[in-house]
């Protein structure tokens, strides 16, 4: 599976980090089955370069994988595997979360913020909630699950933002809490990169190379749509046919001069 798709200086890898990050979603996932009874889907981890998004969760499976299970009624197993038959195929599916390299820079409270972030869509996707448009806005169905379950504090992105509730801030009371998480991410990332971590943004550097600036500008080819309760996105015309409704007042968003 796909660990590391970052440059790194020659005997670097990223697989400590990968590594943590599968152990947090794992503790976060442990936390849910306790606390709700419901299973996290099984995911993936990559860290890659993307200066848009800290992170982000696929809404389907994107990996699989096959694996050949003994029979253990089977009278002549150790015959039967040596023959290659005998044997049951298994095959499991992944989600797969993305963190980004920008991401990594800004420290382990941080990233912690965005694994969290993710599991929190990963257990609506597991209860059947749908807490993103297809615009990508986060409802309040998001901003319910990842601070009851998790502790976050989810705010709006800024007001009347297309984004809607994904705003995520990991508080203090929050970092306590999941402490041994967030020292975990932040130990693998210095042992990944050999810089200590914390305090950088965009721009910031890891693992020897400059991190290129976030691009500016908007996409000119999207329209700019608003609801009845003055919440404004931007989307293509496409995406708008399609009926795109606010979570506030339930009413579609209407291109401008339409």
């Amino acid at each position: 599976m796909r660990q590391d798709t970052l440059p790194t200086d020659e005997g670097v890898t990223l697989a400590p980090v990968v590594e943590a990050l599968h152990g947090t979603y794992a503790a976060l996932a442990a936390h849910v089955k306790e606390a709700r009874g419901i299973d996290l889907p099984p995911a993936v981890f990559v860290v890659q370069r993307d200066a848009r998004a800290w992170g982000h969760i696929t809404v389907r499976p994107a990996w699989q994988s096959d694996t050949e299970v003994i029979d253990e009624d089977y009278a002549y197993a150790p015959f039967a595997v040596s023959m290659g038959c005998g044997m049951t195929t298994k095959t499991d599916y992944f989600h797969e979360i993305m963190v980004s390299g920008e991401n990594l820079a800004r420290g382990g409270r941080e990233v912690f913020g965005t694994v969290a972030h993710e599991a929190a869509h990963a257990f609506n996707i597991a209860a059947g909630l749908r807490d993103v448009d297809l615009n990508g806005r986060h409802n309040k169905i998001f901003k319910e699950a990842a601070e009851s379950l998790f502790g976050l504090t989810i705010e709006m992105y800024a007001p009347n933002h297309w984004a809607g509730w994904t705003k995520t801030t990991v508080s203090a009371d929050c970092a306590r809490r999941w402490a041994a998480d967030i020292a975990r991410i932040d130990e693998a990332i210095v042992v990944a990169s050999g810089h200590k971590t914390g305090g950088a943004t965009g721009g910031g550097g890891f693992g020897g190379f400059t991190v290129p600036p976030a691009p500016t500008g908007r996409n000119k080819n999207q329209l700019r749509a608003e609801c009845k309760c003055g919440s404004i996105i931007r989307a293509s015309a496409k995406v708008l046919a399609k009926g795109v409704t606010c979570d506030e007042c339930e009413q579609p968003f209407v291109a401008a001069g339409r």
